[in-house]
């Protein structure tokens, strides 16, 4: 989660990586599924970035530990990824890939992110019907028996059994927490012109890199059904679109285009400074980029509007924007934990809500720099109560 942001080679500066690291005091408000048991606390954070060192997701202590992880690999997961057993309710099927990725033994280890995929596949168990064989769990845990390593090959090997046959009325569910990256885009369908990328454990090896939005949108999204829906969440850093879904939407349950406004704020900017230092000649021709730039940006997201929506009911809740970083909390991701405790609190819950609530509690723990994102492959009622 606490990853920098990365250049085309997806090798993270030292001057990127200083995200806000923490000292928790007493947990953020969550709850424990995992143990049947609710507990509500009062959260104090204290901001400790300057301790903060580089993440570097090539070590050779990565290296060494993914080599180890493949040979796993290549063992466990020829039955682990087919349909045997699986259960059909409602109509249709419940499914669920889990990906929580520690990094272990690497400079880039994190915490909290088996934790996180642990307590939400108990919530899917418990609150919303998900039969235990439908869930697929991946982790680099130790301490998780049987467990499928997060690698390239076994994600992508994930992703493939959780829309496999998918039909209408089908509830699939992806959740990943773990490293998050940008990388500069190479085929212009970007407005910011960068792609998000999540990063499995071997990430930058030679036979495995990380999985880019583009590639993410192309075998989660683009095989779905009308009438099926899929919901995920991504506790990563720069996850803002790392899906590619076209349509944002505000706490209000509006939609938003974010990149024209960050285009204009941004030359706007300059256009100020511009006049201070150079005079009004200089102002208009920022201005005059401004108009070309907006027709740039407006032009890309109509056209992702168009190649990039679906029949399907997709919906992604993600962990902040593309610019921004997400934050660990003691054993878990700020995020997950602020899910879990509005949607254990109230089922009833609207999509609209979870959005702002999460907010609220993650502005309250001091992560003011971290904002929750809400997207859809096509326009919904954000009033509309939650379900999976």
């Amino acid at each position: 989660m606490e990853e920098g942001n990365t250049n085309g080679n997806a090798t993270p500066t030292a001057d990127d990586n200083k995200p806000n690291q923490v000292t928790v005091s007493s947990p953020v408000t969550t709850t424990s599924t995992t143990s049947s048991v609710t507990t509500t606390t009062t959260t104090t954070i204290t901001d400790a970035s300057a301790d903060t060192s580089a993440t570097d997701v090539t070590s050779n202590d990565s290296k060494d530990a993914t080599n180890t992880m493949k040979d796993i690999s290549a063992d466990n997961t020829a039955d682990v990824f087919n349909d045997e057993g699986t259960v059909y309710i409602y109509g249709g099927k419940k499914k669920a890939l889990l990906i929580g990725i520690l990094y272990v033994g690497t400079s880039s280890e994190l915490s909290g992110c088996a934790n996180d995929a642990r307590r939400v596949r108990q919530l899917l168990i418990d609150q919303y019907d998900f039969p235990e064989s439908n869930i697929r769990l991946l982790t680099d845990d130790p301490n998780e028996k049987n467990a499928i390593p997060p690698t390239t090959a076994n994600i992508r090997k994930g992703i493939e059994w959780l829309v496999r046959d998918a039909r209408a009325k089908d509830s699939l569910f992806f959740f990943f927490s773990g490293h998050g990256t940008s990388i500069t885009d190479d085929n212009g369908d970007e407005p910011d012109g960068m792609d998000e990328a999540i990063c499995p454990v071997d990430c930058n090896e030679e036979d495995g890199d990380c999985i880019l939005d583009d590639e993410l949108h192309e075998t989660m999204v683009e095989p779905l059904p009308e009438g099926c829906q899929l919901t995920a969440f991504f506790d990563s850093c720069h996850s803002g679109s790392v899906l590619d879904l076209p349509y944002v939407y505000t706490t209000d349950g509006q939609l938003k285009n974010m990149n024209i406004m960050k285009h204009v704020s941004r030359k706007l900017y300059s256009a100020g400074s511009d006049y201070m230092m150079f005079g009004m000649d200089k102002v208009k021709e920022r201005l005059r980029e401004l108009g070309h730039e907006i027709l740039d940006v407006r032009h890309i997201e109509e056209m992702n509007r168009v190649y990039r929506s679906s029949p399907a009911r997709v919906i992604m809740f993600s962990g902040c924007k593309d610019t921004q970083y997400s934050n660990d909390v003691g054993d878990t991701g700020a995020l997950t934990a602020a899910f879990l405790a509005v949607v254990t609190e109230d089922p009833d819950v609207s999509y609209q809500d979870i959005l702002a609530r999460v907010r609220d509690i993650l502005q309250d723990a001091g992560f003011s720099r971290q904002t929750p994102q809400l997207s859809t492959a096509h326009e919904i009622d954000t009033n509309d109560k939650f379900i999976m």
